[in-house]
């Protein structure tokens, strides 16, 4: 008697599997990119591993619907196993797509518990598809190539830490606007191109790499490393106008204020920056005229670059900064007085740069 009912007890505690997803039942997705054709339409792209791990590299499968949902519905019957993208590492977006509310394409994976939340988003020139397409005998399986890529990216400070996850807040922060990485197909590779602005939920433009890293230091979101080449000189030995420098330390600081008596919005930014020289053939660096003269070069083409840059965010009114979310903080009366979206191409930027040579290498 006793035992039956020890036995009832643990029956009755054991919950069982009932929720268990054999991975031998699915297929897992990768990558994922999503195109819109001239009449509207969905085309979404898959590269997954290819069944029963049958040689290198990943079988890529396509469907053009009106919805994501209906797009996962035909490439279920395209492929061997239920398609689950809960394992997704990249969701790539061509360059059509995001010109307009990039929301639609999210909604789904917000919506679902399972999804990868985690996976890296960039924005490919032209059609995303051809990002998982591209064949490389180098290159055979491209998901893990183009997250490892972007990896490298956010290391050496070409573009932002960002995941779907963290992309949802700044779809709907008023104050602030998103800025994605942007990836480009070439001849025999692909490359990371810079970063792409956004207006709202609309893409409005594009940076530049160089300005990339720019804007990240200023956005305080510098990497493991960050590099500039600065020209230097005026020589006929046209090697020796350069210096390529490596930021060891930086620390920047941003203050929004609101003139009482125009209303106007001024922007004042202090960044200071400790370089090592990583190249320099002239290699006079032991004189301190000499490094005091290439700091201020440094910083004269640094404040003058940056200008250029902010001037570039007004003029597609992408408030990349968060310059707006400062304000909201601290004047909110001022900000529901405005409409933020007309007052930020008039914003007032004015950028202060101190760079600083901290090491020169080994070379005396």
């Amino acid at each position: 008697m006793k035992r039956g009912l020890i036995c009832v007890i643990i029956l009755l505690a054991v919950t069982g599997c009932w929720d268990q997803r054999l991975l031998k039942e699915y297929t897992l997705i990768k990558a994922t990119s999503i195109d819109i054709t001239d009449e509207g339409r969905y085309i979404t792209t898959v590269s997954a591993p290819l069944p029963g791990g049958e040689g290198e590299g990943d079988q890529v499968v396509s469907a053009e619907g009106n919805t994501m949902g209906e797009n996962k519905i035909l490439l279920n019957r395209k492929m061997p196993e239920q398609v689950d993208d809960s394992k997704l590492r990249i969701l790539l977006l061509g360059e059509r797509a995001v010109e307009e509310d990039i929301f639609p394409y999210l909604d789904r994976f917000y919506r679902d518990p399972q999804s990868a939340l985690d996976a890296r988003v960039a924005v490919v020139k032209d059609k995303a598809q051809e990002a998982l397409f591209f064949t490389n005998e180098h290159k055979p399986e491209t998901p893990d190539y183009i997250s490892e890529l972007m990896e490298s990216g956010e290391v050496t400070t070409l573009i932002p830490k960002l995941n779907i996850q963290f992309i949802c807040p700044l779809l709907f922060d008023e104050g602030q606007d998103l800025l994605l990485p942007g990836l480009r197909i070439a001849k025999n590779d692909i490359e990371i191109d810079g970063l792409i602005m956004f207006d709202g939920r609309n893409k409005s433009g594009e940076l530049t790499p160089e300005e990339s890293t720019l804007f990240l230091l200023w956005n305080n979101q510098m990497g493991k490393d960050a590099e500039f080449t600065f020209k230097v000189g005026d020589q006929k030995e046209r090697n020796l106008n350069f210096i390529h420098v490596s930021v060891m330390e930086m620390t920047r600081d941003i203050d929004v204020k609101v003139d009482d008596f125009t209303q106007e919005v001024n922007v004042f930014m202090n960044m200071e920056l400790m370089v090592n020289v990583e190249e320099y053939p002239p290699d006079d660096l032991l004189e301190r005229e000499v490094t005091a003269s290439l700091n201020q070069l440094m910083e004269q083409q640094l404040e003058e670059q940056s200008k250029e840059l902010f001037d570039k965010m007004k003029q597609v009114n992408c408030d990349g900064l968060g310059i707006g979310r400062k304000i909201i903080a601290n004047d909110y009366d001022y900000w529901e007085s405005v409409e933020w979206s007309e007052i930020f191409p008039t914003v007032n930027f004015h950028p202060d740069v101190t760079v600083e040579i901290e090491q020169t290498g080994i070379v005396n």
